[in-house]
């Protein structure tokens, strides 16, 4: 006896969450169950435990950032800190230039803009 793709579906997002069911139902399964239904199922589910998404990573760095002023650091501190790629923590690096100045090749130096702007404004005002 088989179980029903939807209930299967439904019973998988329950018990491992969002998106870590898509690993516990066949791919034939779901592709049983219609789109919408899916969508529907998901609305309603809880995050799977230990997932954790690339804007939480971001902002961990950035918050650690925050904590280290005027510390020098390279592409792959700023990674492990934060549990991002290599790749992504370059893009954060050189998305911010408010908060990563760059010293020399792969290290950087971590600003304070609110700080860097009262200066800046203090100097125009000599």
């Amino acid at each position: 006896m088989e179980i029903n793709p939807t209930l299967q579906v439904a019973q998988a997002i329950e018990q491992y969450g969002r998106p870590c069911w898509v690993a516990h139902v066949p791919t034939r399964v779901r592709k049983m169950v219609p789109y919408e239904v899916i969508v529907a199922l998901l609305e309603g589910a809880q995050p799977s435990e230990g997932s954790v998404s690339k804007d939480d990573k971001k902002n961990k760095a950035m918050r650690w950032c925050q904590e280290h002023l005027f510390e020098e650091v390279t592409v792959k501190q700023i990674a492990d800190i934060g549990g991002l790629g290599e790749s992504s923590a370059r893009t954060l690096i050189t998305s911010r230039p408010d908060v990563f100045r760059k010293l020399g090749r792969g290290v950087y130096e971590i600003r304070d803009p609110q700080a860097d702007r009262g200066r800046v404004a203090k100097q125009r005002a000599r």
